[in-house]
């Protein structure tokens, strides 16, 4: 995926779904397809802080695991929205 198409995407889905900016944080590391053990390094927190914020992701996103949280992710289409709203 382009990385300014990616930066969209992440932020309309931010904005969407009313993340914070640590859980957009992990989204995009989780979107790059980082396990939990190397967010946590990533952002020098306890794994189990990384798996309370994907649980906040996927209640705020409506999903149950997170394949479906990617899932998610992946069907969100900026330009969809955009044009919607016009």
């Amino acid at each position: 995926m382009h990385p300014a198409f990616h930066s969209e995407r992440l932020a309309a889905f931010a904005a969407t779904h009313g993340l914070s900016e640590q859980e957009t944080l992990v989204m995009e590391m989780l979107a790059q397809g980082r396990s939990s053990e190397e967010i946590a390094g990533a952002l020098a927190v306890k794994t189990s802080t990384v798996r309370t914020y994907v649980v906040r992701l996927m209640r705020k996103t409506g999903t149950d695991s997170r394949a479906a949280l990617m899932a998610r992710y992946a069907a969100h289409d900026p330009a969809a929205q955009e044009a919607a709203s016009a």
